[in-house]
């Protein structure tokens, strides 16, 4: 069976979007970055990274509208694993995913820099219908 990134799929997990359920999308991606054969350092970095892109969905996707869900899914590809975060919050710009400088005077907005640092490829796509995102981290087997 295949996953949202065309890779075998390892697993997928349906979870309210809500900050309490971040452990537990963590020890999701955890197990399953493992199964996937990922190395210790790629698996810390893509832990890391699904914790980073979940706070964002929360917060700034969903922010104090009525609450969704995140499906957070796992995939195997020959040379790397793909973790997609699917939502449907407001569709979000693609220029989100333009990491800030450590230079700029707002606050917040690094969570995109820990995110590009921690993976290999990002891809922001948006539902069929124009709502939801789906953002694809891709990690290199190490």
């Amino acid at each position: 069976m295949t996953g949202p990134s065309g890779g075998r799929r390892i697993a997928e997990l349906r979870v309210p979007a809500h900050p309490d359920r971040l452990r537990l999308i963590r020890a999701h991606v955890q197990e399953a970055g493992a199964l996937a054969g990922l190395s210790e350092d790629a698996l810390s970095d893509l832990v890391c990274a699904a914790d980073e892109a979940c706070q964002n969905i929360i917060r700034h996707g969903y922010g104090d509208s009525a609450r969704g869900d995140i499906v957070v899914a796992i995939a195997r590809a020959p040379d790397a694993v793909a973790l997609t975060l699917t939502d449907t919050a407001p569709p979000m710009p693609r220029d989100v995913l333009i990491p800030r400088t450590a230079e700029c005077p707002e606050r917040g907005g690094m969570g995109t820099q820990v995110i590009c640092a921690c993976v290999d490829g990002i891809d922001l796509a948006h539902g069929p219908d124009g709502r939801g995102n789906r953002l694809t981290l891709t990690k290199r087997m190490v």
